[in-house]
């Protein structure tokens, strides 16, 4: 069963941890935003995936030598820290910890749409012109993670440290 809890705020001050990639190799707020916004056609896209925990984010670090290798983008890992309260929705629903809720989750986005209205055009990029952040489980550890749509990165988030 899915069950979106609660809308509430993250507190000004929290930081926050991603494996971030960029295009032009500069690791400032308007590389990471724009990295963020490349795909914008998919319900999950047009946002940034952050982790509460510094280790999750750790894992998905890929130094600049397998990334040669894999044919992708280094990641750094990248501390932001929150400048302001951050609207978030929070789901409990199970299905996020298991990995099975897909790339589109109909009963999350019903109780959404009977929160906000009509999810358009895709769930991120509607989130973002909500002004709200999602926060649900992000792995059988049921460690929470926090998915940021694009449109707030800039306004919410200030980077404290890159680290190679």
């Amino acid at each position: 069963m899915c069950k979106t809890e609660t809308i509430s705020n993250m507190a000004r001050g929290t930081l926050l941890y991603s494996a971030c990639c960029v295009e032009n190799g500069v690791y400032d707020l308007d590389g990471i935003y724009e990295r963020a916004t490349k795909r914008q056609d998919a319900p999950w896209g047009d946002s940034l995936y952050l982790a509460e925990e510094r280790k999750i984010a750790e894992g998905y670090v890929v130094n600049p030598t397998l990334a040669k290798q894999s044919h992708e983008l280094p990641r750094k890992l990248v501390v932001f820290r929150l400048v302001k309260d951050l609207p978030i929705i929070c789901s409990s629903c199970e299905r996020y910890a298991d990995r099975s809720c897909g790339t589109y989750d109909v009963p999350v986005i019903n109780e959404i749409e009977t929160m906000l209205g009509k999810v358009e055009p895709h769930f991120m990029t509607f989130l973002g012109s909500k002004g709200y952040a999602y926060r649900c489980y992000g792995g059988e550890d049921h460690h929470f993670e926090l998915i940021m749509p694009s449109a707030l990165i800039k306004e919410y988030l200030e980077i404290v440290e890159v680290i190679d």
